[in-house]
């Protein structure tokens, strides 16, 4: 398993939860989860989190699983949401 997702007593500070908790996080980002997916229910505590540390967050939920019938729907909301990102950059 450490070769799949490194040492497990590093975990904790990559973990999600723990890096917006530790960090001022100001750019926007997504969340698409599908309602029978096993990590739905942690999908809805890091929105919750999201909103509460007034993180911009876009949350998608729909019916499915995390598999290739939810991801071939839901992947044109991906590319819209990352081009509205791309027009709105500033180049300074």
């Amino acid at each position: 398993m450490e070769i799949t997702f490194g040492d497990p007593n590093e975990w904790q500070k990559n973990y999600i939860i723990e890096i917006l908790e530790r960090n001022k996080v100001e750019k926007p980002f997504l969340i698409d989860c599908g309602t029978e997916d096993m990590v739905y229910p942690f999908s809805i505590n890091l929105k919750s989190l999201c909103e509460s540390l007034k993180i911009p967050i876009t949350f998608i939920s729909q019916p499915g699983n995390h598999d290739e019938n939810y991801w071939k729907n839901s992947i044109e909301q991906h590319f819209l949401y990352f081009k509205r990102q791309l027009i709105n950059l500033t180049v300074i």
